[in-house]
């Protein structure tokens, strides 16, 4: 049997081919596609066109413009300090209201209290310390052998107890020591046996650090330089209080000691307040060197 040959079709010409082309591309362009893109007359697609660089500023680190807010709460977002701008006197006023706020009651002196806004810079350091000094109460405790004059008791009276860091703060007359000038301060006096117990509590303002007191003396210095003493009673009725034996050397101690404060605001170079080293010089009052006498010139331990 014979295979049958196949027909081939016959090669079209390019113009047959052509139309064709033409046609279908006539058919989708004339088709309603959603998504059809639009077309020029010459049946090609449109050239996007680009989007336009943006320029960029000439300084690249510049900050963007930040709008200052109304409310006194928020700091300034370009740093600056408007607190530094205001009048002395205002800013005085704002320093009163600070520690009186702070320091209502006495401080201790051991505990070395500073503001925590004269931490801000040195401007308002220099502002702020000296009247921190001025009108802050402090208090610093004192032993007296007046009732033990004996050698062991003797070492213990007539010091400050302040630690020796704190001592080299308030002599520094680079730091607090330009500014250390108390006007405002107040000696607990206790006995030499108690003071060291006394001194541990006494920076958690206990009631068991007053326990043992036995009296106190109060030295402020007025706006004109005049100093005034005022003597007070300590604890007058608990039952570990120690008794006075000698009361006449407890009123000389006394009695020495606003001698001392006074003859120390005498001084040409009394600077309106009493230095730490002023301080030390009061509380050697009550130390007694004797039994039944009160001498404590020659002899003074920090």
């Amino acid at each position: 049997m014979a295979r049958r040959k196949r027909s081939t079709p016959e090669p079209e010409g390019t113009a047959v081919r052509a139309a064709r082309y033409n046609q279908r591309r006539l058919a989708i362009a004339a088709s309603p596609s959603p998504i059809a893109s639009p077309t020029t007359a010459t049946g090609r697609a449109p050239r996007r066109q680009a989007a336009p660089r943006r320029r960029r500023p000439s300084n690249s680190n510049a900050r963007p413009a930040t709008t200052r807010s109304t409310d006194p709460t928020v700091p300034d977002p370009s740093g600056t300090c408007h607190f530094l701008k205001l009048p002395a006197e205002l800013r005085v006023n704002v320093y009163e209201m600070i520690l009186g706020a702070t320091y209502k009651r006495g401080q201790i002196l051991a505990n070395l209290p500073i503001p925590a806004i004269a931490h801000i810079n040195k401007e308002t350091r220099n502002e702020v310390l000296p009247l921190h000094f001025e009108t802050t109460g402090f208090q610093v405790a004192v032993g007296t052998n007046s009732n033990q004059p004996g050698r062991r008791h003797r070492r213990e009276s007539g010091t400050l107890g302040l630690h020796p860091n704190v001592t080299a703060s308030l002599r520094d007359d680079n730091g607090l020591g330009e500014h250390g000038a108390l006007r405002n301060i107040t000696f607990l006096i206790y006995s030499s046996a108690d003071i060291q117990d006394a001194r541990q509590k006494l920076p958690a303002f206990t009631q068991e650090a007053f326990r043992f007191l036995i009296a106190r003396l109060h030295i402020t210095v007025e706006k004109k330089g005049e100093v005034k003493t005022q003597r007070l009673p300590g604890v007058t009725h608990h039952p570990a209080l120690r008794e006075i034996r000698d009361p006449e050397v407890f009123d000389e101690c006394f009695a020495s000691a606003e001698a001392m404060a006074r003859e120390i605001a005498e001084d040409d170079d009394f600077s309106g307040g009493f230095k730490v080293d002023d301080l030390l010089k009061i509380a050697m009052e009550f130390r007694v060197q004797k039994a039944g006498s009160k001498a404590s010139e020659d002899e003074q331990e920090d």
